[in-house]
């Protein structure tokens, strides 16, 4: 259903795999050709997307590489 939200999506990806999508969101959001070509509403939903992977990677390098001892 278009705009359904009442899913939720669980995804596991390792470090590397979570780089390349943040490629892959970067890379759609420079090329993304535009309205009335494509929804405007998708734009937003890829930016979204980046910075939850951007967040996730950040809490990553945080949790694993933040603390020196």
């Amino acid at each position: 259903m278009e705009g359904d939200d009442s899913y939720s999506y669980n995804i596991n990806l390792n470090q590397q795999g979570m780089r390349m999508l943040y490629d892959h969101l970067c890379y759609s959001i420079e090329v993304w050709p535009g309205a009335p070509r494509r929804p405007a509403e998708e734009q937003d939903m890829l930016k979204t997307l980046k910075m939850q992977v951007f967040a996730s990677l950040l809490e990553n390098n945080f949790e694993n590489y933040g603390t020196t001892n």
